[in-house]
């Protein structure tokens, strides 16, 4: 379990069986609470004081084994339970951010999640509820969806995006393959965060088929004066860390701070 086939499978009646089966398994773990919800803090530089957490779901096998956030999404593609995943992964990060509270505790959750769960029933359901119940709470939560999922995004769409964030739900651009970025669509959609791989701000924004508008020294500072804060993300090392201060990119986050 966790491991798609390859679009090889020449039966159409065996890829549909192993399709149903995918679909049993991650409906079961749906049913069942095995699916683990796993926190990475997002620190503010220099400093790295915890400023919030970056939640993802990952399933564990009968076994115990936990299979990765990776494995876990390919699964809800293939079955079509993005949108059940999604759910659960927010409503798992507004129970951490309530407990969190409980504990006096005033930290913001982010959570990837896919266009297919914001333009389904069941996402925006959770998040209306959440925002009737406890608008407060709902306002330290962050959704971050994937560069490539934005520009997808239908006018109609982006104004339910810009909708949710007038009322205070934040918004997040993550994934970007490159750094050059249609600041108008940003802002007019009410994103307010944008996370870019420490390698690609590093990397100046060229090789590798990067693209940058402005010198990425400048970055954070352009972003910052139209209300956008800057996350570098896939930090591993402490030469990272030291090698972007010069960028200043105020918030970051990686395997390197846990």
């Amino acid at each position: 379990p966790g491991v798609v086939p390859s679009e090889s499978i020449v039966s159409p009646s065996a890829k549909l069986a192993v399709i149903a089966e995918l679909r049993g398994i991650l409906a079961s773990a749906l049913a069942s609470d095995r699916l683990e919800l796993c926190l990475q803090p997002v620190v503010e530089l220099p400093q790295r004081k915890v400023r919030g957490y970056e939640a993802t779901l990952r399933l564990r096998g009968e076994s115990g084994d936990l299979h990765s956030e990776t494995d876990l999404r390919r699964i809800a593609s293939t079955t079509g339970l993005e949108a059940d995943l999604d759910r659960v992964l927010v409503e798992r990060a507004l129970h951490v951010l309530r407990v969190l509270r409980g504990r006096k505790r005033m930290v913001s959750i982010s959570c990837a999640v896919t266009v297919v769960g914001l333009l389904s029933p069941t996402l925006p359901a959770a998040l209306e509820t959440a925002l009737r119940s406890d608008p407060e709470l709902v306002r330290a939560l962050i959704l971050e969806f994937s560069d490539a999922e934005f520009h997808s995004l239908t006018p109609g769409a982006r104004l339910g995006l810009r909708a949710l964030a007038d009322r205070g739900v934040g918004l997040s651009l993550g994934r970007l393959p490159h750094l050059k970025l249609d600041i108008d669509s940003i802002t007019a959609t009410g994103i307010r965060q944008i996370k870019v791989s420490a390698g690609a701000l590093l990397g100046g924004g060229q090789g590798n088929g990067l693209i940058a508008d402005i010198h990425p020294a400048d970055m954070a500072e352009f972003l910052r004066r139209r209300g956008i804060e800057l996350q570098i993300s896939d930090v591993a090392s402490e030469q990272t860390v030291i090698d972007s201060l010069e960028y200043a990119p105020p918030l970051a986050s990686g395997p390197l701070f846990g």
